[in-house]
């Protein structure tokens, strides 16, 4: 059993425990997330988390918390908050890159969820080579472009 040191309101960053609640108070208070290099070092320093558990992952820039459904229907962990990259004040304006590098399928039965039926991107956008971008029946996928590659799918 590790040792836990503490001194007056610090506790060591090595201590280990369970909190059922916590108190933060005071100027400059604040709570420090266990940092990882990249997903790998989390898998291989937390190979069985509970759900619920949050780290910060170096790599992604983002905290991240173990939920039951990350993707699929399969257990996982996702980022906290965000809803993708964003600009400018409060977000006001949403980026997103000009590639697909891996396969996806578009449709809430990939997904698992009615709220993944239907997509849309900005373009342009140009899937790489030996990548597919799939489709549910039912599903519609609208590329929002400027040019006359700008196109909208359905299955």
């Amino acid at each position: 059993m590790a040792l836990t040191k503490i001194n007056g309101n610090n506790i060591d960053t090595t201590t280990e425990a369970l909190i059922k609640v916590l108190q933060l108070s005071g100027n400059g208070a604040y709570l420090k997330l266990p940092q990882y290099a990249s997903q790998s070092a989390i898998n291989s320093a937390i190979p069985s988390p509970a759900f619920g558990t949050i780290v910060f992952n170096n790599e992604e820039d983002a905290a991240q918390i173990y939920v039951a459904d990350a993707s699929q229907g399969n257990a996982g962990w996702t980022s906290v908050g965000g809803g993708g990259p964003s600009i400018g004040e409060n977000s006001v304006i949403r980026t997103s890159q000009n590639f697909i590098e891996s396969s996806v399928n578009i449709g809430q039965t990939s997904n698992g969820g009615v709220e993944f039926a239907n997509a849309f991107s900005i373009g342009p956008i140009t899937i790489n080579s030996g990548v597919t971008v799939g489709m549910d029946n039912g599903s519609e996928w609208t590329i929002i472009g400027t040019n006359q590659y700008s196109s909208y799918g359905h299955a």
